[in-house]
Parts: structure tokens; sequence; C-alpha cells
């Protein structure tokens, strides 16, 4: 008989890891507040770097792997992932923890003249971009076809399920706050703005603050069919609401990390919470796994913690 696992969460960990399970030969089936489309994961700028997630090593190593499966579906026209240059800016090589999640040879170092003057050091690479609203449905499709299905519910208790099950996976995000009472979780408020293409603009992050305010951020993504700004990083931020006092100062910051971003058509402004955490808990506990806490590196580190609690059911006797 199929040892059978139930996964708690429907976000980009929890499909995810049920993917993973399920074609490592396990039974799994999803409860969850909400569908994909509906979790913080649909609203996430989803480009692959490792940004505020702990601890470093694991997430250079969470990363790296999940790097390469990206790259491997990035060659299914479907999946909405593609390969794309992004540029990181930044002032102190200290700042650049996360050079070992990237493949050898693929992270270059730009030269001097073609960093904006308020940064020293400059990488460029060619790295995964999923574009959420097209990804999140080829992976439920992709899971359903495996075999796994999904119900729409809210658990207060974890103990009934891990008594039900082979195996019970939290994957609840910023909901195992309450879930596991875990106090080591804060929400983390991001804002996007989704504005038309602009030739000549790419993707770009940097590393080093453009802002005296520290949740101040700025990147660019450049999908197929926008440019993704951002953005803020407000730690203990409750509300999901996207707030219009933050959108002149995406823009801005965005015009000075690339001066080739002219006036902009604003397609939509979105937010969401990020599941912060001192560092990212993926453990196990009898037949309780748990994989939460991703921070602002849930997708780029997605197919690695997914991979590491199959390893973890794998243990289970």
């Amino acid at each position: 008989m199929t040892a059978d696992i139930k996964i708690i969460g429907c976000g980009i960990s929890g499909i995810t890891t049920g993917i993973c399970l399920m074609e490592a030969g396990y039974k799994v089936s999803i409860v969850a507040k909400q569908l994909p489309q509906n979790t913080t994961s649909a609203v996430a700028a989803a480009i692959w770097f490792p940004y505020q997630i702990r601890p470093q090593h694991k997430a250079n190593e969470w990363s790296l792997n999940t790097y390469h499966k990206f790259e491997h579906l990035s060659k299914i026209a479907h999946s909405g992932v593609s390969m794309s240059p992004l540029k990181l800016y930044l002032n102190d090589e200290s700042e650049a923890w996360w050079k070992n999640s990237f493949p050898k040879g693929t992270l270059l170092r730009l030269k001097s003249h073609l960093i904006p003057d308020q940064f020293r050091i400059g990488y460029e690479a060619l790295v995964p971009i999923s574009e959420t609203h097209i990804y999140l449905g080829f992976l439920m499709e992709w899971f359903k076809e495996l075999g796994g299905s999904v119900e729409l519910g809210q658990l207060d208790d974890i103990s009934g399920l891990a008594n039900e099950h082979y195996a019970v996976i939290n994957c609840a995000g910023l909901g195992a706050r309450k879930l596991m009472n875990d106090r080591e979780m804060y929400p983390i408020y991001g804002q996007i703005v989704k504005v038309d293409l602009q030739d000549g603009v790419t993707s770009v992050t940097a590393e080093t603050p453009v802002s005296d305010v520290p949740h101040e951020v700025a990147y660019i993504v450049r999908r197929s069919d926008c440019l993704v700004l951002g953005g803020t990083a407000i730690k203990g931020k409750e509300t999901d609401a996207a707030e219009s006092q933050y959108t002149t100062g995406i823009i801005h910051r965005c015009q000075e990390l690339d001066s080739n971003l002219k006036e902009v058509n604003i397609q939509s402004v979105t937010a969401g919470l990020r599941p912060g955490r001192t560092s990212v808990r993926l453990e196990r506990t009898d037949n309780i796994i748990h994989n939460y806490g991703h921070g602002g590196g849930g997708y780029t580190v997605s197919w690695g913690c997914a991979e590491e609690v199959v390893s973890l059911v794998n243990e289970i006797s």
C-alpha cells in the first residue's frame, strides 16, 4: 500500500513538495486555506535569487539545486519559466554571500564602467524567472496529473492529521505562526508595481540599499508581459493591501537603478506578506516535517527544500 501523506499549504512550497513526493512514489493530498493563485506566491516577483532567507549555507545549497531544476523547466514551453539576464549591484563584497548559489561559471563580474555611479560592484548572470500566473497553474496541473488532490479548509491543529497519515508536511508559510505558535515567524510586507514593458530595461536588483529607509528596496524583473518594479520589505506590517504611498517611491528607486526606465504606464499595484523567520524551519519531528519560513526566497529554494523533505520522509520507519 502506498504511504499516505498530507501537506498543509498550497503555495509554492506546498505544491512543489507535493510533486516531489509523488514522483518519489508517495500518495499525496493537500489541505489549504487558499489555492495557489490566491496565495502570497501569486504576487511574488518570482525571480530566482536568495533574498531575505537564512541560514545562508543551506540557502545556497537549496538555491543551487532549484536553479538546475528551473533550468530544465525553462525548456518546457508552457511552464512559465524562462532564463533571463539579471544584474546585481552592491558596494561591499561581503553582501554577496549568495555567490555559491550560482552554478560555477554563470556569475560574471561587471566592468566598472557598466556599474551605476552609486555602486562599487556589479555582477551579471542568467537566472530563472517564473511568471507566476502561468507557473503556478503549470504546477497544479502537474500535481493533479500525478494523482494529487487539494482540499480547501482551515486548520487549527496539526496533531490530528499526524495520527491519520504516514507523514504530514507543514508548508503553511506565514500561517505556521499561528498553527505552530512559532514566535520566530513574522510578516514581511512586500509591494510591487507592474508596468508596461520598455525597450532596454532588463532585470536588476540592488543589494546595497538605494535609500536611507531600510525597508525601501529596489529591483526590476522583466517578464514577457510587463516589468515588475519593487519594492518594500517592511517587517511586522500585517496588512496585505497595496498602499499608494509606496508606489511613487518604488518607481523612483527603480528609475535610479536603471536609467533606461522612463515614464511608466502602471498595469497594477499589488502586495503580499512574505513568511519571514529567523531561519527556515526544515526539520522532522516524528512523522511531521516542517518546511516553512522562506522569507523572500520561496521560489528560489522551492525545489531544493522539496527534495530535502523527500529525504526526511524516507527516514520515517
